[in-house]
């Protein structure tokens, strides 16, 4: 019977979540409720993605995974770092025109921080039910009652009819900040108040145009992959977990109070799965 030999690889990532494996190493609960503490201390801030204290738990981690006899994979920095979308936010420059009377931003109309930048000139379609859309509306600009939760999803079905922007209105009034989180949607989206809906609405086949700016703003962040072992075997075991959390909350972070900015502590998501797989290291 051959012996086999394999290299413990460990990953802990930021923003990316690896599967975990497992390989023993005794820890008492006093190292779990240590790395779990700091983690997830209020001077953490939350971990947010590119924060200075997302790097700073990153040389934690580093820094016990050392103490345990592991050593970076890729040269001699255990931190890997790679640049990513920290926040979407729409810049200066959006209009919005219905002939050649230019409509107020923040007034008349918002912009989705989710859109895209682009510049259109298309007609209005007033589209009632997204499931029974009139006739050819390839490359025109919809018109639809809905609030701002519902058109991620309304926007992949208008766009997949050939629509080019959406214009959406409520009962409430426009709302929203520049900001928004990192996702995006395929086609711009504005919010427009229930009087200019009243507007493109009674001159029907009219058209507009549509400018959009948004910008994605980039952050830097970094991964902690170390080994155990040697990397010359042929056979390796993986064990990750990601260590930042929201920050402070706010919106577009995935709190589920957007509204309140406070210290997001994350010792659940994921203080714990760190120290549960630095023990299974």
């Amino acid at each position: 019977m051959k012996n086999k030999f394999c290299s413990i690889l460990f990953v802990l990532t930021s923003i990316t979540f690896v599967p975990i494996f497992a390989q023993t190493t005794q820890k008492g609960d006093e190292d779990l409720v240590k790395i779990i503490s700091f983690l997830a201390d209020d001077k953490m801030k939350g971990r947010e993605s590119g924060s200075k204290e997302d790097k700073e738990a990153a040389r934690y981690i580093a820094f016990e995974l050392k103490k345990i006899g592991f050593k970076p994979l890729i040269g001699d920095d255990p931190l890997v770092h790679f640049e990513f979308t920290l926040y979407r936010e729409v810049g200066f420059g959006s209009k919005f025109k219905t002939g050649k009377i230019s409509k107020l931003e923040g007034k008349d109309f918002l912009v989705v921080p989710e859109s895209p930048s682009a510049q259109i000139t298309a007609k209005i379609v007033y589209i009632t039910h997204i499931d029974s859309i009139p006739g050819n509306v390839s490359g025109k600009v919809a018109i639809i009652k809905c609030t701002k939760d519902s058109i991620p999803f309304k926007v992949t079905l208008l766009k997949d009819k050939g629509i080019s922007a959406v214009l959406f209105f409520s009962n409430e009034e426009i709302s929203g900040g520049r900001r928004g989180g990192t996702n995006s949607i395929s086609i711009p989206a504005l919010q427009i108040t229930s009087a200019l809906a009243a507007e493109l609405l009674s001159t029907p086949e009219s058209e507009v145009f549509i400018k959009t700016v948004v910008n994605s703003v980039k952050g830097r962040s970094q991964n902690v992959i170390m080994q155990l072992g040697e990397s010359k075997f042929s056979n390796s075991i993986l064990i990750g977990a990601h260590y930042d959390h929201i920050g402070i909350g706010g919106k577009g972070s995935g709190s589920m109070a957007p509204k309140m900015s406070e210290v997001h502590n994350g010792a659940d998501d994921n203080a714990s799965g760190v120290a549960a797989t630095i023990e299974i290291g």
